[in-house]
């Protein structure tokens, strides 16, 4: 009931330009998690300007590079108290549920707090899992190995030590807490209905978690573990293609042009991560020519990559809607079951999205009124369509 309240309230999230600043945030963020100067092996000038203004999307690097131990640890505990005031937020919406539902200022407060959580929990979320996670970027190889057990960038912190060791520990909880409530999140902004129009309205709710667990692998790996070093980015790439692939192959947004836009972004960033594995493989780590150009490769590599991406993405679309339109004016003799069955109906729902308006309604009249099996579990006006 709780959630059902906060996703009726979707009022600031249908503006078009948190919209675009979500899907932007989602490929610079993803993008600068693996790419910044806190990543051993890339060779970045952090004083260029251009760096220093987008290095913000992802702050932690931002904040970190200025060396202050005690600055950045007030910047984690400052997410930790924002993170801590949305939950109790949502503790008193559960508890007042029903009155919110016949209070209109109390609305208000909920279409707020949404906003709110979407920020923290969606749109800022890899972005405050990384501080968090930053606390755990230690030396903990063995002594054997060099290990000193140090912060890798706070020389002068054990991490085995206390305060630096409690720090670690919230930070853990609250990074576990973060991704649950992001999960949350998808949950309250599923959309069922592929007559939607809202640009980020997806139906994929399973898909979109799997896509929260592995940007926190990928944080944990690329900002977290460090050391030892070859290891993490075999964790990176890995994650960040299967995100990529999660959006190329399962489409989980309704409007084409965002699985395009989304999944493009992300083959960039896998492209990214599989340079940095290279990187830290290959004989000649440690040669300054080596790492520099390994990052020019990144630079001018990165856009290329993204536009054959989208192009690629766009013919495999048009590739999926041919049976789609085979659901037009069908002959009245023919079961729908005949003409396709889609795997799932988030599949159906996905690809009828796709059609230009006139063909998307005369499928959904069409698909509706077949006895056939119904996508949606709960009764409502959504159509029916043909599944194995």
């Amino acid at each position: 009931m709780c959630i059902n309240t906060l996703a009726a309230e979707k009022a600031f999230t249908a503006d078009w330009r948190i919209n675009l600043s979500k899907i932007v945030l989602e490929g610079l963020t993803g993008f600068l998690v693996v790419f910044n100067p806190l990543v051993q092996g890339w060779d970045i000038d952090y004083d260029v300007w251009f760096w220093q203004i987008i290095s913000w999307s992802t702050y932690h690097s931002a904040a970190a590079v200025s060396r202050d131990y005690n600055v950045f640890t007030n910047v984690m505990y400052l997410h930790l108290a924002v993170v801590a005031i949305l939950l109790a937020g949502l503790l008193v919406l559960a508890l007042t549920v029903n009155k919110v539902q016949k209070s209109r200022k109390l609305q208000k407060w909920v279409k707020v707090l949404h906003f709110c959580m979407d920020v923290v929990f969606n749109v800022g979320f890899m972005t405050i899992f990384s501080v968090f996670t930053f606390m755990f970027n230690c030396d903990f190889e063995s002594n054997n190995n060099g290990g000193t057990n140090m912060h890798l960038h706070y020389r002068d912190v054990d991490c085995s030590q206390m305060p630096h060791l409690a720090h670690m520990v919230v930070g853990g909880i609250f990074g576990l807490i973060l991704g649950v409530m992001a999960c949350i999140m998808v949950v309250a902004d599923t959309e069922h209905s592929p007559l939607s129009r809202a640009w980020l309205a997806s139906p994929s709710m399973v898909t979109r978690m799997k896509i929260v667990v592995a940007k926190m692998v990928i944080i944990v790996c690329a900002v977290g573990i460090n050391q030892p070093r070859r290891a993490p980015t075999i964790m990176v790439w890995l994650a960040s293609l299967y995100t990529w692939w999660l959006y190329f192959r399962q489409m989980p947004f309704y409007n084409t042009w965002v699985n395009i836009s989304i999944s493009s972004m992300w083959l960039g960033i896998a492209y990214t991560a599989s340079l940095l594995m290279v990187l830290s493989w290959d004989h000649r780590y440690g040669d300054p020519d080596f790492h520099y150009w390994m990052t020019w490769n990144v630079l001018k590599g990165v856009f290329p990559v993204m536009v054959g991406g989208a192009c690629c993405h766009y013919a495999f679309i048009r590739y999926k809607m041919y049976w789609t339109r085979k659901f037009i004016d069908p002959p009245p003799t023919v079961p729908l079951r005949k003409i396709f069955k889609f795997e799932y109906p988030g599949k159906f729902f996905c690809r009828m999205h796709m059609l230009d308006g006139q063909a998307r309604q005369t499928v959904a009249c069409t698909l509706k009124c077949a006895s056939i099996i119904c996508c949606c579990p709960c009764p409502c006006s959504l159509p029916q369509c043909p599944t194995a």
